[in-house]
């Protein structure tokens, strides 16, 4: 490869029949190579980036006549090319898909452009370089089909070879993911997922992992495949594919119960703090920077008693429902030794959790930020497969909250930060990362951070082309109305690719809003969107510490642009809520934490 790129660099200055018959001929030394150590994810990873960035993808029609459009016809014949891959040995590849690439690389030398040059009133108006990388591609995808899955045995009717190396590479990367951590606390279970699934392919360039949902609408990459996801801003944006590899994951058929606590649920307006204020500076630019103090987890007391408060929680809902499925804390409620001594409890105490997500002050590496942190739970199966029976990562929000002069008044902050500016909040973005979390057969979810879920960049891209079932936005904000930005911006996924979206805040700011008399009182600490239209404010009256709600699966199919089919597609839609209230001694802890007092 090192050859083939100097040749490249003296063709440049060099071009010679002879230089061009010696590139040539290093590129098929090249494609010899890729031909036999080849993933059907780097064979979708060339032709899909390719078809991209020509715009090839706009020129494909159903029914199209005219020159400047194509289709595919064979896709069923090429769909079994794929499946037929699938069956053999890793590294046996089917003469057909070899003919296909033979048949492929012959255009080596064209331009990535969908028309040919000098266009003329012909058939093939559209360059024949975009009918094969598009077979190629659908015989690719068509290979990874279920890739995610657990894995079958070998010979069974719906056996994936590339199944069985996916859990090895999660095997693998999940114990080489944190090199020099071994002093670190919890280091054998932190882990941020696997970032790509190709052999081959540059991640600098491009990214390839399992698809969960299949966009329903628009038409590029998304939309044309229906089984592997093509990611190109892992340069600005780390993804990251988290799953336990030898767990027993629970069928989706059975419903989902997710026990929301809004903590914290009073914060004053002293908790907000000016960060080393130049006046000069700030007369110039109009803005400052504050940062949010947790004074409601200053003392190793007010941090047993919110360990406590759950535990407590999660027992009463039990008592009704059966069972707790997930735990979810808004934005900044918790720092990372509290979440990491209450998952450490939590996975002791109840073996149905099965995942816990919570706002953060500071991530596992001790990092001051504004973070959310996941624990995914599980539970290893009769085979002999050495795993953890949890993993556990953070990442940093992507974006900063800038504070206006209309949410200072909303919530009574103006003794503490001046309304005439704007105050952005104190917050390192460094690292930009997203995780996906296969947490049951056919779901997945991806849990976000307030503006994380109002801005377009870098991750909703990313999230549109990996289509999880579920998104969780974190947020420390009013009530969650249908009438608010967290409708609007939750819409824009439900739509495509027909995530439901969950938002949860905590009930500090709530609560501040609720005592002006510019707006009527509200108990909305959550919005549920889905994919079917449906827009539920989750309400946590004054009574309760925390609300439960219930989700159903419902199973679906979604279909690519060309018509193929990918089954088994999870939609999840709101069933019930029901507010979780304490009584007697745990009652009187519920109502001192959230009167904050002594």
């Amino acid at each position: 490869m090192k050859r083939y790129k100097a040749l490249i660099k003296k063709l440049k200055n060099d071009k010679s029949e002879q230089a061009i018959r010696e590139l040539q001929n290093e590129f098929e030394k090249v494609i010899e190579v890729a031909t036999q150590q080849a993933h059907p994810a780097d064979l979708f990873a060339l032709t899909s980036y390719l078809l991209e960035i020509s715009g090839a993808f706009g020129y494909y029609g159903y029914n199209c006549d005219e020159q400047c459009c194509y289709k595919i016809e064979n896709r069923n014949e090429l769909s079994k090319i794929g499946q037929d891959w699938s069956k053999q040995d890793f590294y046996e590849i089917p003469k057909s898909v070899i003919d296909k690439w033979k048949e492929f690389t012959k255009f080596w030398n064209h331009k990535v452009k969908v028309k040919h040059d000098n266009q003329n009133q012909s058939s093939e108006a559209i360059a024949p370089w975009v009918f094969v990388a598009h077979e190629l591609m659908i015989i690719a995808d068509e290979a990874c089909a279920q890739i995610s899955r657990k894995v079958p045995d070998q010979g069974a009717q719906n056996y994936n070879c590339f199944q069985e190396e996916f859990t090895y590479l999660l095997a693998e990367a999940s114990v080489l993911d944190r090199p020099g951590a071994e002093n670190q606390e919890n280091s054998e279970n932190i882990f941020d997922g696997i970032h790509t699934i190709c052999r081959l392919a540059d991640k600098n360039i491009v990214c390839v992992l399992p698809k969960t949902r299949v966009a329903q609408v628009g038409c590029n990459h998304r939309s044309f495949s229906n089984h592997l996801s093509l990611l190109q801003t892992h340069r600005k944006l780390s993804i990251g594919y988290q799953k336990l590899y030898a767990a027993n994951l629970i069928p989706d058929e059975e419903p989902l119960n997710l026990l929301l606590i809004p903590y914290p649920f009073q914060i004053f307006a002293t908790d907000f703090e000016e960060w080393k204020p130049d006046k000069k500076r700030i007369n110039e630019r109009f803005f400052g920077e504050f940062k949010l103090v947790q004074n409601w987890l200053k003392s190793k007391d007010q941090r047993m008693e919110i360990i406590h408060l759950t535990l407590a929680l999660i027992k009463e809902a039990e008592k009704d429902i059966g069972k707790i499925n997930g735990l979810i804390f808004p934005e900044y409620a918790l720092n990372w030794s509290t979440y990491n001594r209450m998952s450490k409890i939590l996975v002791e105490e109840f073996e149905n959790l099965e995942f816990f997500i919570a706002g953060s002050s500071d991530n596992c590496d001790g990092e001051k930020a504004n973070i959310v942190s996941n624990r995914l739970y599980g539970y290893e199966d009769e085979k002999n497969i050495i795993s953890p029976h949890e993993f556990i990562n953070s990442r940093r929000k992507h974006h900063r909250w800038c504070l206006d002069k209309n949410q200072i008044s909303n919530y009574h902050l103006g003794a503490v930060l001046n309304p005439k500016m704007d105050w952005w909040e104190r917050h390192s973005i460094a690292d930009r990362k997203l995780t996906i979390s296969n947490f049951r057969e056919n779901s997945t979810y991806v849990p976000m951070i307030c503006e994380d879920l109002a801005r377009m960049d870098p991750c909703h891209e990313l999230l549109r082309s990996l289509g999880p079932n579920l998104v969780f936005a974190l947020l420390l904000d009013g009530p969650q109305l249908a009438s608010r930005w967290g409708a609007r911006y939750a819409h824009t996924l439900a739509d495509d690719p027909e995530c439901s979206v969950l938002s949860l805040s905590s009930k500090a700011l709530i609560n501040r809003q609720n005592k002006s008399t510019s707006f009527s009182p509200s108990h909305a600490i959550g919005l549920w969107k889905d994919d079917t239209g449906k827009t539920v404010e989750v309400n946590c009256p004054d009574c309760a510490s925390g609300v439960v709600i219930t989700l159903t699966a419902t199973k679906t199919k979604n279909y690519s642009v060309c018509k193929r089919v990918k089954k088994d597609c999870i939609s999840w839609h709101f069933v019930s809520q029901h507010p979780i209230e304490l009584a007697g001694s745990e009652g009187a802890l519920a109502n001192k934490i959230i009167n904050r007092s002594n």
